[in-house]
């Protein structure tokens, strides 16, 4: 199965793994929530295709296992940069007397922020090594096929 194949299931994955995470269980859904769920399966969608596409599109290899792989490296670099930004927009949301309990459009807004950022920098991670890839595929088969006279 290629990469394009698969990316279909894989979209479906992460949207369903998304919104299953973004509706609160211990609570009675408001509005809000039902948004969080949507914009946050939209910007996981809209995310995995265009880090589909930054890494190589149907020219790409290994998509899903790099996706996940170095998700988890994004996640973590990530993470401490995000809880600082999150704690200062909930600050001077409540400065405004705005508040995030329970579900508000601010929250919609900071998880639709934090979910762009971390497929930027996912999609980046993934085009460094597609470019690393066909950089060495492209110095070895250079090196392969154009040998000097003096070689032989």
């Amino acid at each position: 199965m290629t990469d394009r194949e698969a990316l279909p299931y894989y979209v479906l994955f992460v949207a369903t793994i998304t919104v299953i995470a973004s509706l609160p269980w211990e609570q009675s859904l408001n509005l809000w929530d039902i948004a969080l769920a949507c914009v946050a399966a939209a910007v996981t969608i809209i995310g995995t295709i265009y880090c589909y596409t930054k890494n190589g599109g149907k020219a790409g290899y290994d998509f899903i296992q790099k996706a996940i792989v170095l998700g988890w490296v994004v996640f973590f670099r990530c993470i401490l940069p995000l809880l600082i930004f999150t704690m200062v927009i909930y600050a001077v949301a409540s400065l405004f007397g705005i508040s995030a309990e329970p579900t508000s459009w601010i929250n919609v807004l900071v998880v639709a922020i934090l979910e762009a950022v971390y497929y930027q920098r996912l999609g980046r991670h993934l085009q460094d090594t597609s470019a690393s890839k066909g950089s060495q595929s492209a110095n070895s088969l250079n090196s392969e096929t154009f040998v000097s006279p003096a070689n032989n």
